[in-house]
Parts: C-alpha cells; sequence; structure tokens
C-alpha cells in the first residue's frame, strides 16, 4: 500500500517579484520538498490532469517565465535554474496523474445527497467546491466514501498548516454492474484532510504510519525527519530555522528490525522512532554509553575508523546499536537485550 498525496497545482504559482526573501526561498524550498516525496517509491503524489488549464484561468500558466524571473532576480546558493524548470516540468507532464489513479481505485460512480458539515475553517462547503474543480468529482467522493488515512490533499487555500472537514450523511451510488439500481452508504463520520507543506502532511498521516506503509528506508528517514521537525516546532522554533543533524540507517538495520516486529507494530515502531529522533535532536533526557568490545569494565569501546559505537534502551526490552562521529549518526541495528552486536 502506498501513501497518497493529491496537489493542488496553485501551490506552485510563483509569488511576485517584489515578494520578501523569506516567501520566495519557502516557495522554492516547498517545489524541491514535494518533488523529493514524490520520488519516493513509497510514496505516490499525484497532480490532477487538468491542472494547467486551472492555472490557465487565471493567468498563472505557463510558470515558464514568471518563474525565470523569480528565480534570476533572487540568487538561489541551494539549487540552479535549470533543476527547478526540471522539477517543474515533471510535476506537470506525470503520466501517473490523479484521474489515472481514481479510475484504477474507483468502486462505483456516485452522486451526493443529505450531507452535513462541520469544519475547523470557515465556509467548508466553498472548499469541497474547490475539490470538486481540482480533482473532479469522484475523486472527492473517493474520499468520503472510503476515507482513509493514506490519503491527503495538500493545499495552500487553508489559513492553518493542516485544515480538515468533517462530514456525516449518506450518499446514493450506481453499482459497478451498470444495473441501474441506486444503492445508498450512510457517512457517521468522514473527513477530508487538507495539508500545506510536507511536514504536516507526514505528521498528518502519523509518523509511524509513514514507517510501516512505507516499508523502506527513505520511509524510515521521512518518519523520523517529521518526529525531529515536529519536536523544534513543538518548543516554538519556526519551520525555516530548524535543522536537523545528518544520520542514515546502516545495511542491517532493516532486518534487524523485521523478525522482532519494529517494522509493523504501531507501538514498537512508535517507540523506535521516538529513540531515534531522540537522538538526531539530541535530546539530553534520553541516555546512552558506550558499546565495547566485549563485556567488562577496562573493555575498550568499539570503533569503526573515527566513528564511535553506542548503545541505547528502546523500552524494557529492546534496544539501538548505533554509530556517530560528532554530530553525524548512522543507526546500525535493533536487538533484544540479551544480544550484543553492532555492525560495522
Amino acid at each position: 500500500m502506498n501513501l497518497i498525496g493529491i496537489l493542488d497545482p496553485f501551490i506552485f504559482v510563483c509569488p511576485e517579484i517584489n515578494s520578501n526573501k523569506n516567501e520566495i526561498n519557502s516557495y522554492f524550498r516547498n517545489i524541491l520538498d514535494w518533488y523529493d516525496l514524490k520520488e519516493q517509491k513509497w510514496m505516490q503524489v499525484s497532480l490532477s490532469e487538468n491542472a494547467p488549464e486551472l492555472l490557465a484561468q487565471n493567468n498563472d500558466y505557463p510558470l515558464s517565465q514568471k518563474l525565470n524571473n523569480l528565480i534570476h532576480e533572487n540568487q538561489l546558493e541551494y539549487v540552479s535554474p535549470d533543476v527547478i524548470m526540471r522539477i517543474m516540468n515533471s510535476i506537470f507532464k506525470d503520466e501517473n496523474c490523479l484521474e489515472k489513479y481514481i479510475s484504477e481505485n474507483s468502486i462505483a460512480d456516485y452522486q451526493i445527497e443529505k450531507f452535513h458539515f462541520t469544519s475547523n475553517i470557515s465556509r467548508p462547503n466553498e472548499y469541497l467546491l474547490h475539490l470538486q474543480q481540482l480533482i473532479g468529482i469522484h475523486a472527492v467522493l473517493k474520499f468520503i466514501v472510503q476515507p482513509s488515512i493514506n490519503s491527503i490533499l495538500i493545499t495552500k487555500h487553508i489559513p492553518t498548516p493542516v485544515s480538515r472537514i468533517n462530514f456525516s450523511g449518506s450518499i446514493q451510488y450506481l453499482k459497478d454492474d451498470d444495473s441501474g439500481n441506486l444503492q445508498e452508504k450512510v457517512i457517521e463520520v468522514g473527513q477530508i484532510s487538507m495539508v500545506d507543506n510536507v511536514e504536516a502532511f507526514c505528521n498528518e498521516i502519523k509518523p509511524v504510519n509513514v514507517w510501516i506503509i512505507g516499508n523502506r528506508i527513505e520511509a524510515f528517514k521521512k518518519a523520523v525527519e517529521t518526529e525531529s521537525i515536529n519536536y523544534f516546532i513543538a518548543k516554538g522554533q519556526s519551520l525555516s530555522t530548524i535543522k536537523l543533524n545528518e544520520f542514515s540507517f546502516g545495511r542491517k538495520f532493516y532486518d534487524s528490525c523485521m523478525p522482532i516486529g519494529f517494522l509493523n507494530e504501531p507501538t514498537k515502531v512508535g517507540k523506535l522512532i521516538k529513540a531515534l529522533c531522540d537522538l538526531v535532536v539530541e535530546d539530553k533526557n534520553r541516555k546512552y554509553h558506550e558499546f565495547r568490545v566485549h563485556k567488562g569494565p577496562t573493555a575498550r569501546q568499539e570503533m569503526r575508523g573515527d566513528w564511535k559505537a553506542f548503545r541505547m534502551d528502546i523500552d524494557h526490552e529492546f534496544h539501538l546499536q548505533f554509530w556517530k562521529l560528532e554530530k553525524r549518526l548512522e543507526f546500525s541495528n535493533v536487538e533484544h537485550h540479551g544480544v550484543f552486536r553492532i555492525y560495522k
């Protein structure tokens, strides 16, 4: 199962050239973030095939000229103009568009009846109309009929980083057999989630679910990054100032997690993500100690070149072995407390 993100094309509309530097940098960073997420094997990010048409109605497409002007007026140190243009072209010309995904996964033809909406945003009906124009009625109804934690809309048309429309009511739909008989599905509680950045997207899904559904090292990295970013945000730090310490996963990490439940058991995965996050953010309350070459008070610490080996409790039953070089981390393996080994 992949995680599904649906991109509102208006998140790519260029800010004005005279916008402040932070806004412009944030715009380009978001493009890079979404492209990075889109390229992950565990993630499917879709854009409606009518995105260029919607943007053109507001004189926002094609983006090439405005984008070029914005890039050349603002010297970007972290990315070249040709990279940005290549990314934008790949996003808007992606054959794996939303309509294809919906047609392959649709369960019926629907029509709406009798809905009641509540929301943490004003005018939820207007947002539903925006969704319908953006991604089509079948996609909107798929959100409602099959509400799923792994399908979220990414849009900048919301007042907060995460907004939700809650709904209750009923839908009448035609069965796939084309019998013409209307069936009814009663929805007691449903929800459409909308986010405006990558971190909010991963947090809305929850890092534990990113880890479990993604089930790849790339997904593990995104889960830990999200947990770590949320740690700093909870302490009042702004997103633009957060810089995470470098970390990676060793060649045996995945294999060591598999037989003991740290790939797919939510409680265990949550504890492991928290432990990894505490190391990445250097939480002073999380204690760890040297991993030695053998038992005994005089044994020296295990080394791999300049990298030093450490061991840390995840809970009372399992521990994590990792390598550390100054602020850089490599997570080696997870083991039962009685197992002492680390992979070089």
